[in-house]
């Protein structure tokens, strides 16, 4: 049977896929690339679902102080018998009667070991299970109302939440399936998308970061030039091996180098070591940009002197010039955004930005409106008074 368009979900739809899922009865299932923030949405998941939504380990549920949690399991290369228990002799009468009997699964939330405590189970990288592993965790998925859900011959935690994650296939090489059709009639199938934006909203606090701004300019569809590498989802085609970009590895590179100052002025050795989580082009092409925001710094200056104009500057220098004209005037301005607008602080970069190319000027505007915006929304923003402002905004995509 050929594979069926799913419908898409990601960190903005979780609390929506979790109440249908929910209202449904049907366990919720996520089908995305590798870091993609699969996991991470378990958090959210589970306190949707009244579970505390922390990660815990069997050890710690069997302990009596703990409330609940996020149990993740991943069962590729298990066999079932890990699952549903291995048969052991049990004297049924104290009498030396002796028959055989599964013992109790110690990997599982059973009612006889953690009682009624709130659990949100997990089963990551489903599709890479073997078929009986997936055919014994099929019993947990439901039950009828009112009956209890079974592993093996366990009965399940009443208070125990069914979640799934998986790759696919064509993002993982050792996914063995797609589900079938009786496991896909019993789930809420999904497919998880990270965007760039929905990243950059989720790490907002690393704004100060050049990985976090490269990837913003991107967003904004500001041309990169990384060997002609979508920086956000990679080279195409099956994965063959060596870094990728996803939303892990980005974050990873993005907690190493939070501001400008982390690189240490060396761009090769940040190459480097960012290669190592993130495919060489683009790495080089982030350097490029660093690179040349620290020596537009001097040019920079010049401009805001009134001592040089953008149009005099090679092209290839005008996001870096943009750029670091956004870090001045948010720098500047400190907590009070409105003041530096009003009393014209920031009218030499509003200058610079209506003689760049398109995309640059609405990702300029837009950023600079973004940080600008009063806590109160009965509040006008003052960047819209501006005299260059409708300009600029008539260059921003709606």
């Amino acid at each position: 049977m050929p594979s069926l368009k799913l419908a898409k979900s990601g960190f903005s739809t979780v609390k929506g896929d979790v109440e249908f899922s929910r209202d449904s009865d049907r366990p919720l299932a996520y089908l995305g690339d590798t870091g993609s923030g699969k996991t991470t949405s378990t958090f959210t998941v589970a306190k949707e679902l009244g579970i505390p939504p922390r990660q815990v380990t069997m050890p710690e549920l069997l302990d009596p102080a703990c409330e609940g949690g996020i149990l993740i399991s991943n069962f590729k290369g298990v066999h079932e018998e890990m699952l549903i228990g291995v048969d052991m002799p049990f004297d049924t009468t104290g009498k030396g009667d002796f028959v055989l009997r599964p013992a109790q699964p110690k990997e599982a939330p059973t009612e006889a070991l953690i009682g009624d405590k709130k659990v949100l189970w997990v089963f990551d990288e489903a599709l890479t299970y073997e078929d009986p592993v997936l055919h014994a965790l099929r019993p947990t998925w439901y039950a009828p109302k009112g009956v209890k859900r079974y592993i093996g011959t366990h009965a399940l935690g009443p208070n125990v939440k069914i979640m799934l994650t998986a790759n696919g296939r064509e993002s993982d090489t050792t996914a063995k399936r797609e589900f079938t059709k009786p496991e896909a009639a019993r789930l809420a199938l999904f497919n998880w998308v990270l965007t760039v934006e929905e990243f950059l909203d989720y790490f907002s606090a690393y704004a100060a970061s050049p990985i976090w701004q490269y990837l913003e300019f991107f967003s904004k569809g500001v041309k990169t030039d990384g060997e002609g590498v979508d920086p956000w989802k990679g080279p195409e085609g099956r994965y063959v091996g060596g870094p990728v970009c996803s939303g892990r590895s980005w974050e990873g590179v993005l907690k190493a180098y939070p501001t400008f100052a982390s690189v240490k002025g060396d761009p090769d050795e940040f190459v480097r070591r960012a290669s190592s989580s993130i495919p060489e082009m683009i790495c080089k092409d982030i350097a490029n940009l660093i690179h040349t925001v620290l020596e537009v710094g001097p040019e920079l200056s010049a401009i805001r002197a009134g001592k040089k104009k953008i149009s005099n500057i090679p092209k290839h220098k005008h996001p870096a010039l943009a750029f670091a004209a956004v870090r001045v005037c948010l720098n500047e301005a400190g907590d009070d955004k409105a003041a530096a607008i009003v009393s014209g602080l920031w009218d030499w970069a509003f200058d610079l930005f209506k003689e760049c190319s398109a995309e640059l000027g609405a990702w300029t505007f837009s950023t600079l409106k973004a940080h600008s915006t009063p806590s109160d929304p009965k509040e006008d923003n003052p960047i819209t008074f501006h005299k260059n402002a409708q300009e600029l905004m008539g260059l921003v995509k709606n």
